[in-house]
């Protein structure tokens, strides 16, 4: 499941622990991290502050992040809002995707000797650190409703 990013060295982490999930999160990330799994939401690895004032998660499906953005997400006028971070791409504080594409094969030797291949994504998103409390507080309102 989740773990951090190899930036323990650097960051404080705790164990998370919501049903069949459990790992060692960045402390600032294990709130919202928390929620994310109380929705089902399987993630793969996190860092609270992947650059300075950017945190990342990795999502283990499109779908699983495109679940996340609709919870997160209301839609809101002006140039500084979440919505616009999210989904417009001209702001300073915009939110990064990167898709990740691997090979997850089922490691038995006929797979490899006929070449087959299974092919699924993950991916990252990159966000301010100063939209967690934002993204903590919806997602707390949904499990909740």
């Amino acid at each position: 499941m989740d773990s951090s990013s190899g930036h323990e060295r650097y960051h404080r982490t705790v164990v998370v622990d919501v049903g069949r999930w459990k790992a060692d999160i960045d402390e600032v990330l294990a709130p919202l991290i928390t929620e994310i799994w109380k929705v089902g939401i399987k993630t793969m690895m996190s860092c609270q502050e992947f650059k300075p004032g950017i945190a990342w998660i990795e999502f283990d499906s499109v779908d699983g992040l495109l679940r996340f953005l609709n919870i997160i997400t209301r839609y809101e006028q002006g140039i500084d809002t979440l919505y616009n971070r999210i989904y417009y791409q001209d702001t300073a504080s915009k939110w990064e995707y990167e898709l990740s594409v691997m090979d997850v094969y089922d490691g038995k030797e006929e797979s490899m000797v006929n070449g087959l291949a299974c092919f699924r994504a993950t991916v990252g998103v990159y966000f301010p650190t100063s939209d967690i409390p934002v993204l903590l507080h919806r997602l707390e309102e949904s499990n909740k409703a």
